[in-house]
């Protein structure tokens, strides 16, 4: 853990806030006072509340975030890491803060994780990664980080080529621009930034390894360079992409415990009755799954897409983790609960066409 972490006091504002995690380089501040932790304040939630003005107080604002103790182990705190969405934790002693966790701090001691630095990294990464073009507006690319929960998205050219990265770091300007100034100049001036391309802020630098790479290279990158995600090439074009999320759920999941775990994140305000069927649509699959490939975890990301009213539409991110590598699908539909039923029945295709070849290949003798 980060023994003396940055942190914020209760009274500060968003704009103070914002100015340390710019400065500081990090997405989370815990709130103090007198070192006791009152609360967390993160970046990825100011973002999604843009209406937030930048003079509002951050006690506010903050959230209640979930504490972990100095004696916890790191794959208890990856579990938390992953089942609350946060990016970084507060370590406490009762009330007092003692540190700070984050998923950079995880992946940093996972260098020497055997299990973990020899998997390849097409049985860890999300095949299809979504992308956005250079010409694209900044305000798409927000909300497209929005509703994946990521801080960064790859950019490709008009070729498909990747060209650079989009960030949290190039949005904070943008950001902070869209919330400054007069009030009677603000309409004006937000239409004027919403056409604003991608590619005049994006980095031109970003991080990527080859499909025959190791998870270990793809660590030594984010230790190396501080990064969140890495891309996965081939020929320069972008085939999938692994995060510090996507590394992190790979050690939850290779935690002992008995069953399967399971998170599903994105429906924070759904009621329980929506989480018993979706636990109901995701089990049985996975009983069906097992029977090639024993499941140590499933995550599931919800995006929650507003069209009117009376019409929504879902977007179901899953992932399955299993003893013989990663399965990922994604699907879209109005009905969330046939997005689910349809990335399950795409993931139990793969799974049951991996199995068929690797029977194949088991039988087939060779020929002298």
């Amino acid at each position: 853990m980060t023994k003396r972490p940055v942190t914020v006091e209760p009274q500060e504002t968003v704009a103070s806030a914002l100015s340390k995690m710019k400065r500081f380089d990090v997405l989370e501040l815990p709130v103090v006072r007198k070192n006791d932790l009152l609360g967390l304040l993160s970046y990825q939630k100011l973002i999604k509340r843009r209406s937030i003005p930048l003079t509002a107080i951050v006690e506010h604002i903050m959230s209640m975030p979930p504490r972990i103790d100095t004696q916890d182990s790191i794959p208890k705190v990856a579990e938390t890491l992953i089942s609350t969405g946060y990016r970084g934790v507060p370590v406490t002693k009762g009330k007092t803060l003692m540190g700070f966790i984050s998923r950079y701090d995880v992946i940093s001691c996972l260098r020497e994780v055997a299990n973990i630095a020899e998997m390849s990294v097409q049985n860890i990464m999300t095949h299809d990664p979504l992308v956005i073009t250079e010409d694209e507006n900044v305000s798409k690319a927000m909300q497209i980080m929005a509703d994946l929960d990521e801080i960064s998205l790859p950019v490709v050219d008009k070729n498909g080529e990747i060209s650079g990265t989009i960030s949290n770091k190039d949005l904070t300007e943008y950001l902070k621009g869209m919330k400054s100034g007069k009030a009677a100049h603000r309409s004006g001036r937000e239409k004027h930034e919403m056409k604003i391309s991608v590619k005049s802020i994006m980095s031109p630098t970003i991080d990527v390894v080859g499909q025959s790479s190791k998870t270990s290279e793809v660590i030594d990158l984010m230790i190396k360079r501080k990064s969140t995600s890495v891309v996965v090439v081939r020929n320069n074009k972008p085939i999938g992409i692994i995060t510090q999320r996507d590394i992190i759920e790979a050690l939850a999941s290779s935690n002992e415990r008995t069953g399967v775990y399971i998170q599903i994140s994105g429906l924070e305000d759904a009621d329980p009755m929506t989480f018993d069927e979706m636990y109901n649509i995701i089990g049985k699959h996975l009983g069906k799954i097992k029977k090639f490939y024993p499941p140590k975890a499933f995550t599931a990301h919800i995006v929650h897409h507003h069209h009117r009213e009376d019409l929504d539409k879902f977007t179901v991110h899953a992932r399955l983790t299993t003893e013989f590598g990663s399965f990922t699908a994604q699907e879209y539909d109005w009905d969330l609960f046939i997005a689910l039923e349809n990335g399950m029945k795409n993931i139990h295709k793969q799974a049951s066409k991996r199995h068929e070849r690797r029977v194949t290949r088991e039988h087939v003798k060779p020929v002298y």
